[in-house]
């Protein structure tokens, strides 16, 4: 499982749909799925709001912890 599937499964967790996400991080639903498709990749800014929204910390994520 990389950082996309657990970015995935917590959102999911937490019943946001992508597009209640993607409005949560200011973006457009299509570029918000595009990371969960892995056809874009997530910046560093956003990877921090993602961890921030989701009250994860980046090694949690990222399976460090």
């Amino acid at each position: 499982m990389d950082y996309i599937d657990y970015i995935q499964k917590a959102r999911e967790a937490k019943n946001i749909s992508q597009r209640q996400f993607s409005k949560m991080l200011g973006l457009a639903e299509i570029t918000y799925g595009a990371y969960e498709r892995r056809q874009r990749k997530m910046d560093v800014e956003m990877f921090v709001k993602v961890c921030k929204l989701l009250d994860l910390s980046a090694d949690e994520i990222l399976g460090l912890k």
